[in-house]
């Protein structure tokens, strides 16, 4: 079952990986570390929805967040310990993925498919 759910979100994610790649170039000239929060559900989050479902054939919604937004909306519990393992914004994506059921998952995930 996990190995689906890594499956299908990779394949949605290469759709819009260049997008992603733009807008996380963009984040950074004004936070330090760009963080993308994806759903295959319709969810009320407080960040700006980027890519909607379909937008790209895609079937994930994709929000621009930072690590300063994600400690005040409870995404994320520890920002210190999630900067430490934050991975090159230039090369690899951060996702967090969020559901209705609070199953949050910190996925780093290449930009260029390997």
């Amino acid at each position: 079952m996990e190995e689906d759910f890594f499956l299908k979100l990779e394949k949605d994610f290469y759709k819009v990986a260049e997008r992603l790649k733009v807008y996380s170039l963009a984040i950074m000239q004004k936070f330090e570390d760009p963080v993308f929060v994806m759903s295959f559900e319709n969810l009320n989050l407080p960040f700006p929805n980027l890519i909607s479902s379909g937008d790209m054939n895609n079937e994930a919604n994709y929000y621009a967040a930072y690590i300063g937004i994600l400690k005040t909306t409870k995404i994320i519990d520890n920002p210190a310990l999630f900067k430490e393992h934050y991975k090159n914004p230039g090369a690899f994506c951060c996702l967090i993925y969020v559901d209705s059921k609070k199953n949050n998952k910190v996925i780093y995930i290449p930009y260029e498919k390997k």
